[in-house]
């Protein structure tokens, strides 16, 4: 007789081969609000505190008040949808991905145009990769758990 595989199965299963390839696998309610290692509100989908720690170190030679301002201006851009065309919002979040964030600042030199890199992609290494299981996202009335959710900073 043959056993039904249950999805807890195929949730530690592919977390498994996960943590194989190198990602650090997280359990949702611990780092939630209220749980051990508390990081987020269940409001929140982007790991904030993970996402500076990350620019600051993939991006050393931008000041930390324009990382803090590019947090806060991309996750905005990034969690809220500038249009009602899901295609142009993919677009300009691909760009952040690809082309990094644009940002603009002052030094003792004057005003500098540089570019903030979400991504580490000349040292994968220097990157974070999560894998975080039961993943509560509140939104209003709704409530949505995702099996699996990686996150990569």
């Amino acid at each position: 007789m043959s056993r039904l595989i249950a999805e807890s199965d195929i949730e530690e299963l592919a977390l498994g081969i996960l943590a194989e390839l190198g990602y650090t696998v997280l359990y949702g309610p611990d780092i939630s609000e209220g749980g051990e290692n508390e990081e987020r509100k269940y409001d929140e989908v982007v790991l904030k505190s993970r996402l500076s720690r990350a620019l600051e170190r993939i991006n050393k030679h931008i000041p930390s008040a324009v990382i803090n301002d590019v947090i806060n201006r991309a996750a905005k851009k990034i969690i809220s949808s500038e249009s009602q065309d899901l295609i142009a919002n993919n677009k300009t979040f691909h760009r952040f991905l690809t082309d990094g964030v644009p940002v603009e600042y002052n030094t003792k030199n004057g005003i500098k145009n540089d570019i903030v890199w979400l991504f580490d992609f000349n040292d994968t290494d220097n990157n974070e990769f999560l894998a975080v299981n039961q993943f509560t996202i509140k939104e209003g009335r709704e409530n949505r758990r995702p099996d699996i959710v990686l996150f990569i900073t």
